[in-house]
């Protein structure tokens, strides 16, 4: 049988004191549906003098570690993040939906893969949310990945109802270096505010004790006349989390 288009060949061919070398590979990308117990022959001829070899192939598949973060943007969007780290081969597609019962399919706005030196590969991709829809306890988003390899499948789903909660301020183009953040908390009905951390947010919360309370993100610059806050808004807290 001969090869198909999804085959690539090389063959290179050198020559030292009238001795002829000759090296052939055979690249392609393994799917396990369509190439497991695969065997390939490799045949030459020299001199009207035919020899064979015989290749049975296996593959090594490696199925990714995944992580999801989660941002607000000033614009009231979540912009979620997913990341799949070490899989092989390169092939996986990503899917991305929201709902409350039925889902419908996000479009991703961002997608990269990068090649590790162990020859797996990375990929991010990103997606917008409405920040409005988790307003819904039933609203949810679900992202899926898919290996082309046959390799497996995994996904992830969240709510605002997950154990875990994620608060990030993202600072980008800034100059001089000189940039001062703090993290603040302003108690359920109160106006005082506290110092959380002078970097970042890392609490636990309870759903006793904190539902309602609210953490400002303070940033400070020469190159601003007032300091800029940006506000989780009074937190609705139906069990214990994380926010970081």
């Amino acid at each position: 049988m001969l090869l198909g288009q999804e085959f690539t060949v090389r063959t290179d061919r050198t020559g030292t004191g009238g001795r002829h070398n000759v090296t052939s590979s055979l690249s392609f990308t393994p799917d396990v549906s369509a190439h497991k117990d695969m065997v390939v022959f490799c045949k030459f001829v020299c001199d009207g003098k035919a020899k064979e070899e015989q290749l049975n192939c296996s593959f090594i598949l490696v199925k990714p570690k995944d992580c999801i973060k989660l941002s607000l943007s000033a614009s009231g969007e979540v912009l979620s993040r997913l990341t799949l780290q070490e899989f092989y081969p390169r092939g996986i597609q990503i899917r991305w939906s929201c709902g409350v019962g039925y889902y419908q399919e996000l479009e991703s706005i961002n997608e990269r893969f990068t090649p590790n030196s162990n020859y797996t590969y990375n990929t991010e991709s990103e997606c917008k949310i409405l920040g409005q829809l988790f307003i819904d306890p039933g609203f949810k988003v679900r992202v899926t990945w898919n290996q082309q390899s046959g390799a497996g499948q995994g996904s992830r789903e969240f709510s605002a109802r997950d154990p875990e909660g994620r608060f990030q301020c993202k600072i980008r183009g800034y100059f001089p270096e000189a940039l001062e953040v703090k993290w603040l908390r302003r108690e359920t009905g109160g106006q005082e505010l506290f110092s959380v951390s002078p970097t970042a947010l890392i609490v636990s919360v309870s759903g006793k004790s904190d539902n309602g309370a609210e953490f400002i993100c303070r940033v400070g610059h020469p190159s601003l006349g007032e300091p800029l806050e940006r506000s989780t808004g009074a937190l609705s807290v139906g069990g214990e989390c994380h926010c970081q």
